[in-house]
């Protein structure tokens, strides 16, 4: 899930979470569990007026 909110008529804030689920991981020292969790993002996107 993501929200973008307009700072600006060319500068964008996006938020978002999401989780990621992990199956069939080939790793020696981790396992699925371990990589599987909650993530998180912050992004700014400029665009063209």
């Amino acid at each position: 899930l993501n929200l973008e909110f307009n700072l600006t008529s060319t500068l964008e804030l996006g938020v978002g979470f999401g989780y990621r689920f992990v199956n069939g991981a080939d790793f020696d020292a981790l396992d699925d569990s371990e990589l599987s969790d909650w993530v998180g993002t912050i992004f700014f996107r400029w665009t063209e007026d």
